[in-house]
């Protein structure tokens, strides 16, 4: 659970430093004010994503895991985040020359003829509202699911771990790696580099599924032999 909630921080923070650069990018090249036009796209997000989220949590969507297993659920934010870096790859290598820059090394030769701006940053609202979603209609139930089939004794330790502690490194191994890329490239869009930044998603991507797979063969185990999950600290055959 731990790594899950890692690989989904540090994904969300690279993705929306992205975002941040590509909507300042588009304010600029469609000469409009940045804070109403980024203010314009941020309601739209939270609109959608407040939409979304009722939606499903109060539908029989949200039964499904207790019914099938959580493998299904705990994917979701894994695929959200590979989507959405290649998308967001395809509109830093189309838009980022319409900035007054070249592409990074080996993207420099491309130079597409249309820019889509506007589009890069509805693109990027949709990204942000579904990485939420993922959030909060999916990971989150995975989570709360988890934590029940933890032995109560040391649930609020691990729940204080993937929870928080986690989670904001997670965050903040995202900045650091801002951070590094910056001090290398002195690029202070981060779509410049972005043919990295998605290597680096796809590749935290691969590993992310397998804490899932532990994580959905481990709660199938202990849904059907009515004990806790053994997260290496407690005894696996405490009984409920």
């Amino acid at each position: 659970m731990c790594a899950v909630a890692f690989f989904y921080n540090f994904s969300t923070n690279l993705l929306e430093t992205a975002n941040a650069s590509g909507m300042s990018a588009a304010a600029s090249y469609l000469d409009r004010e940045k804070s109403f036009f980024a203010t314009g796209f941020k309601s739209m997000d939270l609109i959608c994503t407040s939409i979304a989220t009722c939606i499903i949590i109060i539908s029989p969507i949200s039964l499904l895991p207790d019914k099938f297993g959580i493998a299904a659920f705990a994917a979701v934010p894994l695929t959200v985040s590979l989507c959405s870096s290649l998308v967001e790859f395809w509109f830093s290598i189309t838009n980022f020359p319409a900035t007054g820059s070249d592409n990074m090394w080996p993207f420099h030769w491309y130079n597409a003829v249309n820019k889509y701006p506007y589009e890069e940053a509805i693109a990027g609202t949709a990204i942000q509202s579904f990485m939420k979603v993922a959030k909060y209609a999916f990971f989150d139930i995975v989570k709360e699911l988890v934590a029940m089939k933890i032995d109560p004794s040391i649930r609020p330790l691990f729940k204080g771990v993937f929870d928080g502690s986690i989670t904001k490194l997670g965050k903040s191994i995202g900045s650091f790696y801002g951070i590094i890329m910056f001090a290398i490239t002195g690029a202070q869009d981060s779509r410049y580099y972005f043919g990295v930044t998605t290597l680096v998603i796809v590749f935290f991507c691969s590993i992310w599924v397998l804490p899932i797979r532990y994580l959905s063969k481990s709660y199938s185990e202990a849904k059907k032999s009515g004990t806790y999950m053994d997260p290496g600290l407690s005894n696996p055959d405490i009984k409920l």
